[in-house]
């Protein structure tokens, strides 16, 4: 009886392993029912954005962490100053290359920053592109609301953009596969913000 029951007991986990393969995970839903209906719209393509203005990481978030944008606009100015204390907090000079102005494009933060705010740009063109696309669980009045609101925030990264680097690539429509764009003015960009608020305000 010994040998019976040692198979036996080896085939319970192929057993269990098998029933597992068989399970049907639902770990991504069909677009057509992630957006059925304007709440999951306005929870799914408008609400999440919000969850960009603050960050997790080093050079994400508009200000409280580390390396990002609230450094480079803080840091550069008179407003504050990390001084250096023995070897803390010289960070390879990433402060008093701050505080100079002494930075370069081989700068991995002003680089992370840059990737951080396009992100979000890129994420707020592919909720404009799913809203149009599912339009029709919306009402006119929803539809323009939820727009406004996505735009409102995509102007409020392009102002950040623009204020940090100047003549920045002006990308207001949605591709899987992103081209390389041409730079744009500050003023047209500056232009394109104001015009995104005005046109914004009154559904917001």
């Amino acid at each position: 009886m010994k040998p019976l029951r040692i198979k036996f007991i080896a085939f319970v986990p192929i057993l269990m392993l098998c029933s597992c393969l068989s399970e049907d995970p639902k770990g991504q839903i069909k677009e057509d029912e992630a957006y059925a209906s304007a709440k999951d719209i306005s929870r799914d393509l408008v609400g999440t954005l919000y969850n960009y203005i603050g960050g997790n990481s080093d050079s994400q978030g508009l200000q409280g962490t580390f390396r990002g944008v609230y450094d480079w606009n803080s840091m550069t100015t008179d407003e504050q100053m990390l001084p250096t204390r023995g070897g803390d907090w010289y960070d390879g000079g990433f402060w008093q290359r701050l505080y100079y102005h002494t930075w370069d494009s081989s700068d991995d933060a002003l680089y992370s920053t840059w990737c951080y705010l396009y992100k979000v740009v890129q994420l707020t063109n592919r909720s404009l592109y799913l809203i149009d696309k599912h339009r029709s669980v919306l009402t006119d009045t929803q539809y323009a609301q939820f727009t406004s609101e996505v735009r409102a925030l995509r102007a409020l990264f392009y102002f950040e953009l623009m204020d940090m680097y100047g003549r920045v690539p002006l990308v207001t429509e949605y591709s899987e596969t992103p081209q390389p764009s041409a730079q744009s003015e500050r003023s047209k960009v500056f232009d394109f913000i104001v015009s995104e608020l005005q046109e914004a305000l009154p559904h917001l």
